[in-house]
């Protein structure tokens, strides 16, 4: 599963060990309170973003479901013709 959580448009994928609520929790801390930092774990990076009472905020959870790719040679519709 990923989450995903965007401020103002901008798009972050969150670490899978990070808390999702407890991200949540500082948000709405955040939004509460005088424009404040929320800082939060990305894939690869450390987010600090500045929030306030109009920041838009969207988080996904992506319930993905891995496929395995087909391998097999491509069918032909003509094939069961015989010529």
């Amino acid at each position: 599963m990923w989450t995903e959580i965007e401020i103002d448009s901008r798009r972050f994928f969150l670490q899978a060990d990070q808390d999702v609520d407890q991200v949540k929790s500082m948000i709405e801390a955040a939004v509460a309170a005088a424009p404040t930092f929320v800082t939060f774990h990305g894939i690869e990076q450390t987010i600090s973003v500045l929030v306030q009472p109009t920041t838009r905020v969207v988080i996904s959870h992506d319930h993905y479901t891995r496929v395995e790719p087909d391998d097999s040679p491509p069918h032909s519709p003509y094939e069961d013709w015989g010529l």
